[in-house]
């Protein structure tokens, strides 16, 4: 009897995180930019009257980028400064729907201290700007590694200036 019990108050346990972790996963969906790893909606903040972003740190730092203009989400990404453009890169890309949906559509949204930046994402397949983004993303110390970052599975976005 007793048995019975505590399996069933661990089943409702198990039931209960699981909608809950549901819940925070589909609000997330339709809240204001991503919290950590779990995705957003669309962002807001003021329009950015630079053209260009400024990273607090030259290896460059957490940004919040925004897909898909027609249903937008939000996610965490690593910006990376190099020869004065913004570089996003996505490891194992392919497993990932992000990078499809920015191939599909290249504007993006940048958030970045509350500013929001227009951009036009376009995938880098130049060799030698590769090696380059491969080199800036070593010296920047992440906690990736310099040799998944390189791997053909990971694509690298410009974000350059959303032309009017």
């Amino acid at each position: 009897m007793l048995g019975t019990i505590a399996k069933s108050v661990a089943l409702l346990l198990a039931a209960s995180l699981v909608a809950i972790v549901l819940l925070v996963v589909l609000v997330r969906r339709f809240s204001d930019g991503p919290l950590g790893p779990l995705p957003g909606g669309r962002l807001s903040g003021e329009l950015a009257e630079a053209l260009t972003i400024q990273l607090d740190h030259p290896t460059g730092g957490l940004i919040e980028l925004q897909v898909n203009p027609e249903s937008p989400r939000s996610l965490t990404v690593w910006g990376l400064p190099h020869r004065d453009e913004l570089y996003v890169p996505s490891v194992f890309a392919e497993r990932k729907s992000w990078p499809s949906e920015v191939l599909e559509d290249p504007r993006v949204i940048v958030r970045w201290k509350g500013k929001l930046y227009p951009r036009r994402a376009v995938r880098v397949r130049d060799a030698e700007l590769l090696a380059d983004l491969h080199q800036a993303i070593a010296a920047a110390n992440t906690n990736s590694s310099p040799d998944r970052l390189a791997a053909p599975s990971t694509w690298y976005f410009r974000l350059g200036a959303e032309s009017p």
